[in-house]
């Protein structure tokens, strides 16, 4: 189609389910986060949401779920069931809080991909997720995001911490500016302007390896990738 596109981001969900509270853990209101209240407090909200503004592409940009509260997956899961219950593409990357689940990022990310009409693609670099999405409209590409995980997470849980892919610093590491570097090169032809979806912020590296990459850029069109 030739018409403009909607596009949907969507944030910091936080998902909790205090009966998934660890001991000790103190603050956790189970009047307010009871697994009974995921539909009044999250669920309903992304769902009225989605349904009013009706997009083509939803981005969902970390904190997925607090996964300090989600250590046997059940709120991921239940977050993922909604969200291909629309049946409109959705592309999510971890914030700092997804990756302190008991279940470890290996099987978080498994479940991502899994998902019918989820776009999320683990890369073999810092964090997890890393890849890209793109839009094509009348046989050109019109628009791409990278979808890459900032890190940062303080306190991942031991199956996290064993993967080998979570940077406990925020901000991109070398393995993901390289990365964005070769996909840059291969893109400078064609694109002006790179779309960034983070959940903290780009580094002083990020930032440096964007201006780089724009200034290499020849044409006044912005180009999207397909999932890669």
């Amino acid at each position: 189609t030739d018409r403009e596109l909607k596009i949907l981001q969507l944030t910091d969900t936080q998902i909790i389910d205090a009966a998934q509270t660890r001991p000790g853990r103190p603050g956790v209101s189970y009047t307010l986060w009871g697994t009974d209240k995921m539909d009044e407090r999250c669920f309903n909200y992304v769902r009225e949401t989605i349904e009013a503004t009706n997009p083509d592409l939803i981005l969902l940009t970390g904190d997925n779920v607090y996964g300090e509260f989600d250590d046997n997956g059940t709120a991921l899961l239940g977050f993922i069931e909604l969200m291909e219950s629309f049946q409109i593409p959705w592309s999510p990357i971890f914030g700092n809080h997804d990756n302190e689940s008991a279940m470890g990022v290996a099987w978080q990310c498994a479940q991502f991909e899994a998902a019918e009409h989820c776009l999320f693609k683990r890369n073999t670099l810092e964090g997890n997720g890393n890849y890209t999405v793109g839009i094509a409209q009348g046989g050109n590409l019109t628009r791409v995001f990278f979808m890459m995980d900032s890190n940062g997470c303080a306190s991942p849980s031991r199956q996290s911490s064993n993967d080998g892919q979570v940077k406990l610093t925020p901000g991109f590491g070398e393995k993901q500016i390289a990365w964005f570097e070769e996909i840059g090169e291969k893109l400078c032809e064609i694109i002006v302007k790179k779309l960034f979806t983070v959940s903290n912020g780009l580094n002083s590296i990020g930032k440096a390896a964007l201006k780089s990459n724009c200034e290499k850029e020849k044409r006044n069109k912005t180009v999207t990738l397909k999932k890669t």
